[in-house]
């Protein structure tokens, strides 16, 4: 009992320690992705939107407007590139949805196929006992 109650006890500590760390928190995000891919794919277009807003800021900044042609140059690059990651990252998010919406559907067809069939069974059963004369 002593050895069950120590078990639990480190379970519960690990499991708040994991909570608490920031590394807990990309342990909770990744867990999170896995189980729902549609979350990340949510994730991945707030960030986008929040770079977009971020080039669209910059661009209008009085500051951006009085810089050289190569300063503002380098930092649409930069801005640019972070974005065309995090698109990339959308992307494949979206073809892992698409890859278990697939994998889902194929499941789903092949139930409803075993269901029709097991009812095509029954019927036939059952009409054939029905068709039996009755005394």
């Amino acid at each position: 009992m002593k050895t069950l109650f120590k078990i639990v006890l480190c379970i519960i500590i690990v499991a708040g320690l994991v909570a608490i760390t920031p590394y807990g928190q990309q342990l909770k995000a990744r867990v999170i992705d896995v189980v729902n891919p549609t979350a990340a794919g949510r994730r991945n277009l707030a960030d986008l939107k929040e770079k977009l807003s971020t080039i669209s800021n910059t661009v209008n900044k009085p500051s951006f407007q009085n810089l050289s042609t190569t300063e503002k140059t380098k930092q649409l690059n930069s801005l640019l590139k972070d974005t065309t990651i995090l698109v990339n990252k959308a992307e494949q998010t979206a073809a892992k949805s698409d890859f278990t919406a697939s994998i889902g559907a194929g499941i789903n067809t092949l139930v409803q196929k075993v269901i029709s069939s097991s009812q095509n069974n029954n019927s036939s059963t059952q009409s054939s006992s029905s068709s039996c004369p009755q005394p």
